[in-house]
Formats: structure tokens, C-alpha cells, sequence
């Protein structure tokens, strides 16, 4: 029971990385939702391209698998929004915003593997499980902040924006549980969307964030834009450089 014990209390640890966002945000999402915005282009970016390819690589090498799932990913989130989009309704509350949505989808697929990761680490021995949680800490906290900025740049009110990415973040668990329940067997599959949450993240930063940043004018605004989106991908730069 101890690698149960261990991976499942870890991943639920690092699930919870979202609500401490409570303990710090501004009252009022607004006053930070532009900052945030800049912020989660560096986040996204460096997740995909720091982490997931590099990891996918090392899985599936250079060829069809990579660049395929890579392309699948980036493509079918372009579907998606484009389905999203025309079955979206701005005057129900109910109903994310199509951004809101890819964010979700992408960053919980983007857990269900940090989940599974864990898991197998922790199977293997438990100090090298312990060293794979902290690795992902390090990567997680920029990479929620980056998403909850996301979500309140999308039209989300900020305690809702938390509890949804909290809500994401319990994918984590499924990909512990069905790692531990099934062990090496699961390993081809979860390699195989490595690249597939990549080419998401890659969707949503380069198609819809970066577009809205672009609109910006002003030289000053510009700085801190451009300051924050190199903020974000020093923060998912720092677990390397400490790994």
C-alpha cells in the first residue's frame, strides 16, 4: 500500500496548488487579468516546449509518433474551438467561454500525465518519488497561475476560475489511479499524449493569447508584456536548472 499511499497523497497535494491562489489574488480578477494574460504565454509555451516535447522525445523519438500526436494536438483543439464556438451562447452564465474550455481540457490532460508520472515514480522507489513531486511543484505553480489567468481573461469570475482549475487539477488522480491499477502497460499510451498536450498548449498560446496581445498599443503596456511572457518561461525554466 505504501506507493498508493505516497503517489495518490502527492497528487492530491499537488491538485490543491490551485486554491492557495485564494490566499493571494487580488480581490478584484481584473486588476490583474492583462499581466496574467502575458504571464500565461511564457507559462504555456515553456510547459510545451521545456517539458512535454522534451519528455516525448525521450519516449517516442524524432519521428511519426511525435510529430503526429504534436499535430493532432494543435489541430484538434483548432476543431474543437471552431465547435465550441458554434454552440456557444454569451448570454448563458452556465457556459465556459470556448477559451475557458480548450484551457481546461488542455491543462487536465496536461495533469492526468503529471498524475501518472508521479505514480510510476513512486512505484519505482519512494525517494524517486519524492524528487518527481517537487519537480512538478515547480512546474505546476507557474503553469496554474498562467491558466487561472487564462480563464479570468476569458470572462471567468476568479473564484470560479480557481475551483475549475482545481476541478482540472483532479485529473491528476485518474492518471495516479490508472497508473498504480495498471502499471508499465499503461506507459505507451500516456508517452503518446506527451505531444498531444503539447500541440494543445501550443494552440492556446500562439492561436488565441498571443493574438490578444498583439492588439496592444501602448510602447509602456508592450514592456510589461513582453517582460511577463520571458517571466514565464524563466519560472518553467527554474525546475531544470534545480533538477
Amino acid at each position: 500500500m505504501r506507493p498508493w499511499t505516497f503517489a495518490l497523497g502527492s497528487v492530491l497535494l499537488i491538485s490543491l496548488i490551485p486554491l492557495a491562489w485564494l490566499l493571494v489574488a487580488p480581490r478584484r480578477a481584473g486588476a490583474a487579468g492583462g499581466r496574467l494574460l502575458s504571464f500565461a504565454v511564457g507559462a504555456l509555451l515553456g510547459s510545451a516546449v521545456l517539458h512535454l516535447l522534451p519528455e516525448a522525445i525521450e519516449q517516442l523519438g524524432t519521428g511519426v509518433r511525435l510529430f503526429g500526436g504534436l499535430l493532432a494536438g494543435f489541430l484538434g483543439f483548432f476543431v474543437l474551438e471552431k465547435f465550441l464556438g458554434s454552440h456557444s451562447h454569451a448570454s448563458t452564465p452556465a457556459r465556459l467561454p470556448p477559451l475557458a474550455t480548450l484551457n481546461l481540457l488542455g491543462d487536465g490532460l496536461h495533469n492526468l500525465l503529471d498524475g501518472a508520472l508521479v505514480a510510476a515514480a513512486y512505484s519505482a522507489d519512494v525517494t524517486l518519488g519524492v524528487t518527481t513531486t517537487v519537480a512538478v511543484v515547480l512546474h505546476e505553480i507557474p503553469q496554474e497561475i498562467g491558466d487561472i489567468g487564462v480563464l479570468t481573461y476569458a470572462g471567468v469570475p476568479l473564484r470560479r476560475a480557481v475551483w475549475y482549475n482545481f476541478a482540472s487539477g483532479l485529473a491528476a488522480l485518474g492518471g495516479a489511479t490508472l497508473t498504480l491499477l495498471v502499471g508499465a502497460r499503461l506507459g505507451g499510451a500516456t508517452d503518446a499524449l506527451l505531444p498531444v498536450a503539447a500541440g494543445a498548449f501550443l494552440y492556446v498560446a500562439a492561436s488565441d493569447l498571443i493574438p490578444e496581445l498583439r492588439q496592444e498599443r501602448s510602447r509602456q503596456a508592450s514592456r510589461w508584456q513582453i517582460l511577463l511572457v520571458l517571466l514565464g518561461v524563466a519560472m518553467m525554466t527554474l525546475p531544470l536548472v534545480l533538477d
